[in-house]
């Protein structure tokens, strides 16, 4: 699909969203709540872009990518936060800030998604894929390994943001992946990533309980199997 702008209302997450990855989010905000109920009475999309200490003017400054994100479930609490389910399905880049009331609007450029395979991009996946079955077995418990999330999907495009979303590194070093659009240098990052977590895992094992049990919590927003580019 070739690239387009549009506009989209804004919801700050403490994780990253990727394509095709799933999230549970908690929206007690009134800004948040405001866009959350619009999105589900107009059946729009919102972007979640990752939380920013000085605020989402800085991650305008900065042409901060995001993911847009749609709403498959909700269900409201007994506090009256809504706890949402949303499943992202293409990047974008924020290029301004529309407005901010009753809650931010940005006009966003949705970069192409066209892909070309080549085989060496086909050679790298398959080395993410087998490094992160690899990755998998330190990292999680072996009865999680049974789960169908562990099945990673075929496409190249599709493997990479599911090997990410699965990755227990830091939301910062998540958000650098989210922002790599050209695939082969993605495919090659999340090998660097993979490689370094499981020497770690092997050789710290109070590291690797520790991000056994951020697994855990993690399980439910995993990424489903999609096949295709």
């Amino acid at each position: 699909m070739p690239s387009f702008e549009a506009e989209l209302p804004l919801i700050e997450t403490e994780t990253v969203l990727f394509p095709q990855a799933r999230l549970n989010l908690k929206v007690d905000g009134p800004q948040s709540k405001l866009v959350a109920m619009r999105c589900l009475s107009q059946d729009m999309p919102f972007g979640a872009v990752l939380m920013c200490p000085d605020g989402i003017k800085k991650l305008v400054e900065i042409n901060v990518v995001g993911t847009a994100a749609q709403i498959i479930y909700v269900e409201r609490s007994a506090d009256d936060s809504l706890m949402l389910l949303a499943r992202g399905y293409r990047r974008f880049r924020i290029i301004e800030l529309l407005s901010e009331e009753p809650y931010p609007v940005a006009r966003v450029l949705f970069p192409s998604t066209i892909v070309t395979i080549t085989g060496e991009v086909l050679s790298l996946s398959n080395k993410v894929a087998a490094m992160f079955q690899r990755y998998a077995e330190l990292a999680y418990e072996p009865c999680a390994l049974k789960r169908r999330e562990f099945l990673l999907p075929t496409s190249p495009v599709d493997l990479a943001f599911a090997a990410a979303t699965m990755l227990h590194i830091p939301s910062y070093e998540k958000q650098q992946l989210l922002e790599v659009f050209n695939l082969r240098d993605l495919l090659w990052s999340l090998l660097s990533i993979l490689k370094r977590e499981i020497k770690r895992l092997i050789s710290d094992e109070r590291y690797k309980e520790d991000v056994r049990k951020q697994a855990s919590t993690a399980l439910p927003q995993m990424p489903p199997i999609v096949n295709g580019g």
